[in-house]
Order: C-alpha cells, then sequence, then structure tokens
C-alpha cells in the first residue's frame, strides 16, 4: 500500500506537469495583442506625412485587423530599423526589397507589392541601349543617395566609363534631369512618378519618359525579426490575412488606386 501511495502522486504530478506545459505551448502559438513595426521615408509607398501613413501601412494595418492585432509604426532611418528589429527591439520592419541584408535575422512575409526599377530618361531622348557594347561610356547617372547601383551598369562604372551622382532629393534628380545636368536617372517607377505630382511643376509631366525595360522587378515584403518568441505566429498570421485581401481583390484594389493617384 505504501508503493501504490508513493505512485499516485507522482502521476498526478506529471499529469500536472504535463497539463501546465501544454498550456504554455498553447499560449505561445497565438501571436500577440499588439505588433510594433519600423517604418521609413519613401513615398508615395510609406511616409508618416502621408495619409494613413501611406499604402504600406494601410495593407498592413487592415491585414492584421483581420486578426485582431492592432499595429503600431515607428518611423525611423531604414538602416537603424533594420538594426533594432535584427535585436528584437521591436518586431519587424515594413516594408523592405530583396533579401540579403535580412534572410538570416528575419522572417520575410508574402510580398505586399512589386516594384520596377526603372532608367528614366527625357522624353526628347532615344531610349539609351545600355545593353550594347560600349553603350554606356560617358553617362552620367542619377540616383538616390544610399540607393546601389543595378548589376547593368557596375561593371562600367567599376572601370570608370558611368559618372554617378548620388543626391539626397528626388527633386534634386527631376531639375538635373530636365536640365541635362544627367543623362538618366535610376529610380523605382511609382517613387519618380511621385516626385513628378510633388514638384508642382506641369512641364515635368510630360518631360519624363521610363525606358521600356525595367532594370529589375523586386518584392517587397513585411520582415518579421527572428529574435522574438513569437515571430513565427506573426508571420502566420500576417500572411493568412495578404492571402485573404488578395484573394478578395482587396489587394489589387488598394494598388491600383495608389497608381491612379500619381497620374
Amino acid at each position: 500500500m505504501k508503493s501504490c501511495r508513493v505512485i499516485i502522486p507522482l502521476v498526478l504530478l506529471v499529469l500536472l506537469l504535463l497539463l501546465s506545459a501544454g498550456t504554455a505551448n498553447a499560449e505561445e502559438l497565438h501571436p500577440p495583442a499588439k505588433v510594433v513595426l519600423a517604418t521609413g521615408e519613401w513615398r508615395p509607398y510609406v511616409s508618416p506625412d502621408l495619409e494613413d501613413g501611406g499604402i504600406v501601412c494601410r495593407i498592413i494595418r487592415e491585414a492584421f485587423s483581420l486578426s485582431g492585432i492592432e499595429v503600431e509604426f515607428r518611423p525611423m532611418p531604414w538602416a537603424r530599423a533594420l538594426e533594432q528589429s535584427k535585436n528584437g527591439t521591436i518586431d519587424g520592419v515594413a516594408a523592405w526589397g530583396g533579401w540579403r541584408t535580412w534572410a538570416s535575422t528575419h522572417l520575410g512575409s508574402d510580398p505586399l507589392f512589386q516594384g520596377d526599377l526603372v532608367l528614366w530618361q527625357r522624353a526628347d531622348r532615344k531610349p539609351l541601349d545600355y545593353e550594347s557594347t560600349g553603350a554606356t561610356k560617358g553617362l552620367r547617372l542619377g540616383n538616390h543617395m544610399g540607393e546601389s547601383l543595378p548589376c547593368q551598369f557596375l561593371k562600367a562604372y567599376e572601370q570608370g566609363d558611368v559618372e554617378l551622382l548620388q543626391v539626397s532629393s528626388y527633386q534634386t534628380l527631376l531639375d538635373l534631369l530636365f536640365k541635362g545636368r544627367i543623362d538618366a536617372v535610376i529610380c523605382n517607377r511609382r517613387v519618380f512618378l511621385s516626385a513628378i505630382k510633388e514638384s508642382g511643376n506641369m512641364v515635368y509631366s510630360s518631360a519624363f519618359a521610363p525606358h521600356p525595360k525595367p532594370l529589375r522587378t523586386s518584392l517587397y515584403r513585411v520582415i518579421f525579426s527572428k529574435h522574438t518568441s513569437y515571430a513565427y505566429q506573426l508571420w502566420q498570421a500576417f500572411n493568412t490575412a495578404l492571402f485573404q485581401m488578395r484573394e478578395s481583390g482587396r489587394l489589387r484594389t488598394m494598388l491600383h488606386e495608389l497608381d491612379d493617384s500619381l497620374r
């Protein structure tokens, strides 16, 4: 009877431990009620000065609302946003293209949108045949400070055949291109159109033309820090909601509205 009395409490203790572990695991399967994401400045996609923070914030807020999750956006420089997300100070960054800078430290959501990197020239110039041998020699290019040079021009730039001017203002790029100080601007299609609209210069609306062949097409995602214990749950909740928005046509409508506003 003694051994029986000892075994029964031990069995009950084991059962209680298993139940408490199961409860803890069940709690971990649920994402938090609030997510904190960093955003930067990249009009017309995202900016604290845009209505609702821009389309990036609207998509994310609407998607997470389907799961009952509140979103706080914290504007900051992009480099700081990535660093804070890496160490888990915030839950992630919205939105980010490419993958090399974050793949080892973050989970990338399904794409919110895709964006074309385009070579912009004056509309009265013949489109540049940059793929022909020697066609880029002496070319004067401009792009926004901090943006990398696409592979199509990298070798020529390293050889000194291409001149690159980087500036901190898209409006400055418009002025330089219009005045013929540079031959072309490398810029995201929507970002360039947004800069034209914000310039308020009616002449600019018909002064520039994009090259018919994009230099690159990138996918932009929300990236969730792996440093948090609930990163996978956030990633799963967001992707599920984004899929619903895509299937219902809501996501497509929002992007069409953005494009219409830039015309």
